[in-house]
């Protein structure tokens, strides 16, 4: 692969790929990348989305695990139970080729209780900086989960009083490196930054005096037990605002804690 005269890759717009996944569920799933929760449905309704998976994907030995409570669910229904991994590249963003069907007719699939979950794993082509959770601390020790749920809180309450204020300077600041992250995943060029950075500014502004107060909410730890978030009840996080006309904006937050036993923002 061609280098420049610094001896950084070169890479073509071609080869700058997106990763997508597709699923269509009516029932209560999660799915998981790497061990992070990045979507979950609770059965209310059939929900049907794309989401670009590209911000957790790692260089090599990525999973994909989709998990379903089966209770009460026919063998003939789960067999029907899918998701689907698409690839596509920053050029051709509506031209997607299909690489993998996730299903339950795999072998590597678990039950525990009323949860099953099916798993694959996939090393994509991605060029850009993934090891973020390198300094993160494992937290399957019981002892590091004590007065977890304050400091998390603590946090919570934080960054909640930053976006009620209206302080999206210090909102950007908080979020610089999962910022950085999500943008340099997706290829973002100069201009799509400063735009993907400007929306993120007007949002926060939208919501001063209109964010909500904590409540209903409890404390996640996802399946790689390094990160860790706070789930509402209802909304998609703990962290909205409702707005004169009723308009909700919910700010999702991902944390870790780092070796120095600080909570950063994944």
């Amino acid at each position: 692969m061609p280098v420049d005269k610094n001896n950084n890759l070169v890479i073509n717009e071609l080869q700058k790929k997106i990763y997508y996944i597709y699923y269509d569920l009516g029932i209560p799933f999660e799915i998981n990348i790497n061990g992070i929760k990045v979507e979950k449905g609770k059965g209310h309704e059939i929900i049907s989305n794309y989401i670009i998976i590209n911000p957790f994907l790692i260089k090599e030995d990525n999973s994909i695990t989709l998990s379903i409570n089966h209770k009460n669910i026919s063998p003939e229904l789960i067999d029907q139970i899918k998701i689907e991994l698409y690839v596509g590249d920053i050029v051709h963003k509506e031209d997607v080729e299909l690489i993998k069907t996730i299903n339950f007719s795999e072998d590597i699939t678990q039950k525990i209780a009323n949860k099953m979950s099916t798993t694959f794993n996939f090393d994509p082509d991605i060029y850009y900086e993934s090891n973020y959770l390198n300094d993160a601390m494992d937290l399957s020790n019981d002892n590091l989960r004590e007065n977890l749920l304050i400091e998390v809180l603590d946090f919570y309450n934080e960054i909640h009083d930053i976006i009620d204020s209206g302080d999206y300077k210090e909102y950007l600041k908080k979020y610089e490196k999962s910022n950085a992250r999500e943008m340099n995943s997706m290829y973002y060029d100069t201009n799509e930054k400063e735009n993907y950075l400007n929306k993120l500014s007007s949002r926060v502004v939208s919501s001063k005096g209109f964010m909500q107060p904590l409540d209903k909410y409890h404390l996640s730890i996802n399946q790689n037990n390094k990160i860790i978030s706070l789930e509402h009840e209802k909304y998609a996080s703990p962290l909205y605002s409702i707005d004169s006309l009723d308009k909700i904006k919910t700010y999702g937050m991902m944390l870790y804690k780092s070796s120095d036993g600080k909570l950063k923002i994944y």
